[in-house]
């Protein structure tokens, strides 16, 4: 067989409808959703603050999106396998929001 994959293999493969069937997209806007799942796993979006305040305040605001995009898709930050932050000002901004994610990532989901 030219593919190199044997029927049984080819039979196998998702196809994009059925993959497609398994996906779920929750708070969908034009571009994105706030969260989509994939059988049990849930990715996030870039979920930010509204920019006003502080550190502290902005990385409370943007800890209270990804709770409830998680929410949204029926779980919770104690089954999180990655984070990624993203500072405007490391520098001044990273004692703050480690201090405020410290606080959140140990609250119970």
């Amino acid at each position: 067989q030219r593919s190199g994959l044997s029927s049984a293999s080819k039979s196998k493969a998702l196809s994009p409808t059925s993959l497609s069937s398994e996906i779920q997209r929750y708070d969908v806007e034009t571009r994105y959703s706030d969260a989509v799942k994939y059988k049990d796993i849930v990715f996030t979006s870039g979920q930010v603050s509204s920019g006003v305040g502080d550190i502290i305040k902005q990385a409370k605001e943007a800890l209270e999106s990804v709770d409830r995009a998680l929410a949204l898709a029926g779980t919770d930050k104690s089954s999180l396998l990655d984070v990624t932050i993203w500072l405007a000002d490391i520098e001044n901004d990273y004692k703050g929001m480690n201090s405020v994610y410290d606080e959140w990532i140990s609250q119970d989901g």
